[in-house]
């Protein structure tokens, strides 16, 4: 078991055995692409489900799968000049409204189940509301990608004790529009790693002023809905931090070279990838680069915040990371 693993799980149990279960547990995890979140996530998911089941139950959803539909993405990209909401990822390309409804659905359901069965004292689920929880499939159109036919969602059947939702900008706080300008005006570059396949010194470099500043600007007022409607459901929250955001360049591109080779050899054998894995249809270092810069801007302006302060009205785990992954410290902020 590897050291997030242990550390994560020593932090839920504890909190597991303070909560009341008056309605579900619900945790967020965040941290940068590549950073192991999505490891994590299942892993905590298959630990939670080995070892409370059947007293609680678990599920598990991401951020990513509540992404605007091809059809709604198509519209937003013809409508908008911004590049940063041209193409799925950032805030502003999610079907927001969707995912607080599910949020909704499954705390108010079993709110009102438990109320309904400690009234009657019956163990029947035959009155529980069906929830259905969507899914993207990354791969779809070549890597631009569409939400998954309705077969692949998941029906939630029962209650739900423990929620764990994941995403890369889960706890990411708009900026006073002030201090924004000031850090696009201060702003200094943020290297990219060499391109694994090129030998030469001729690395690339992406700041704030990359951007225009009212791209910026648009990203951080669609932030707030995020903040406002989703931050505020989570009781407990386990954060990657790395001192070093531009970890991201190598942890994404090892990622994305482990995702070719899976995909060719599932091509070997004709095997579907539906749904399974980031696929963005990118085929070299540079193209992956240019995929990874759209997202810099928002980790400059925000990571470190969340970092420093966590995601208020919560319990937060902050497991600081190095190149490698491996875990440096960790510690607890209470901001309940």
């Amino acid at each position: 078991m590897d050291d997030t693993l242990t550390i994560s799980i020593d932090f839920i149990d504890d909190q597991i055995q303070q909560y009341d279960f008056n309605e579900p547990l619900i945790i967020g995890i965040s941290g940068p692409q590549g950073s192991g979140k999505s490891y994590l996530t299942n892993q905590l998911y298959n630990y939670l489900q080995t070892k409370y089941h059947p007293n609680l139950k678990t599920i598990q959803f991401s951020m990513d799968d509540f992404y605007l539909c091809k059809s709604d993405q198509d519209k937003l990209n013809d409508s908008t000049e911004n590049p940063l909401l041209k193409g799925r990822g950032l805030p502003g390309t999610h079907e927001l409204s969707l995912l607080v409804d599910t949020f909704n659905k499954l705390i108010n359901n079993y709110k009102q189940f438990k109320k309904s069965h400690l009234e009657s004292e019956s163990e029947s689920e035959s009155d529980w509301e069906v929830i259905k929880i969507p899914s993207y499939d990354k791969g779809a159109f070549n890597g631009i990608g569409d939400r998954s036919n309705d077969k692949y969602y998941t029906l939630i059947e029962s209650p739900i004790d423990i929620i764990i939702f994941e995403g890369w900008f889960n706890g990411f706080y708009s900026l006073d529009p002030t201090i924004l300008q000031l850090k696009y005006l201060t702003s200094s570059p943020s290297p990219t790693p060499e391109n694994n396949n090129n030998n030469n010194n001729n690395n690339n470099h992406i700041s704030l002023q990359s951007f225009k500043l009212y791209d910026l600007q648009e990203i951080n007022k669609n932030l707030q809905n995020y903040e406002s409607s989703i931050w505020s459901f989570f009781k407990i929250s386990i954060i990657f931090q790395t001192d070093q955001i531009n970890n991201v360049y190598p942890w994404r591109l090892q990622q994305e070279h482990e995702l070719i080779a899976k995909q060719q050899q599932q091509q070997q054998q004709q095997k579907s990838v539906e749904g399974t894995c980031d696929q963005i249809g990118m085929k070299n270092d540079d193209e992956i680069i240019k995929f990874i810069d759209r997202y810099m801007p928002i980790y400059l302006l925000y990571y470190e915040n969340l970092c420093d302060y966590g995601i208020k009205h919560c319990k937060n785990l902050i497991i600081s990371i190095d190149s490698n992954r491996r875990v440096i410290k960790n510690r607890v902020l209470n901001n309940v």
